[in-house]
């Protein structure tokens, strides 16, 4: 339903390589099936959802969550996995142990503005928290529109389309920003003194 919303917004034609697989058994449990359906069908990205399910619990430990990536990293190509955080406001990290950021390449926190109506575009913010090449990305900002049908479940009609949000405009997302950008985003418009700022930015 997901794929069918998003190639409809997109106006491409729906994808034939994707292939979901529902697991209930911790990944490292279910490694062998799953290496096998890779090779079957030429897998080069897996996308796991959530990294918290697939870890089999305890991710506050360290032994559960290193089986969990030392099974992740035998899957070979790419892997996404999406994990779960603290309902702290102020979290930059994934629920767990310091393993869920010592392990990956990449983190990238998403956030979402609350303050979204039904029917209202939904504006999201993607930071990345931690790269272990390169430089990080500036943090975007995306704005994704659902055209659904009201009073139905779904309709293979339903579309999700996607644009451009400003990080900065949006108070639920500018949260998620390093103190220096929330300064040169409030400079850019002119000078300001430092009490001035510290009210704007709180």
């Amino acid at each position: 339903k997901r794929v069918s919303m998003v190639v409809n917004g997109l106006g491409v034609a729906e994808p034939t390589n994707i292939f979901y697989r529902r697991c209930v058994a911790p990944l490292a449990d279910d490694l062998e099936e799953i290496q096998a359906m890779g090779m079957e069908n030429d897998i080069n990205l897996y996308i796991i959802d959530s990294g918290l399910w697939a870890c089999g619990g305890e991710a506050e430990k360290s032994e559960p969550t290193m089986e969990f990536f030392r099974a992740q990293r035998s899957l070979g190509g790419t892997t996404l996995v999406i994990a779960h955080q603290n309902s702290d406001d102020n979290t930059k990290k994934p629920y767990g142990n310091v393993m869920w950021v010592n392990s990956p390449r990449s983190t990238i926190q998403v956030i979402k503005a609350q303050d979204t109506p039904f029917g209202t575009p939904a504006e999201i913010g993607l930071y990345q928290r931690k790269v272990n090449f390169g430089i990080g990305f500036q943090p975007i900002g995306i704005k994704a529109t659902f055209d659904v049908a009201k009073n139905q479940r779904w309709s293979s009609e339903d579309a999700v389309t996607f644009g451009k949000a400003d990080v900065h405009e949006s108070p639920d997302l500018a949260k998620g920003l390093p103190l220096n950008q929330k300064i040169l985003h409030e400079l850019n418009s002119g000078r300001k003194t430092v009490v001035e700022l510290t009210d704007t930015i709180e």
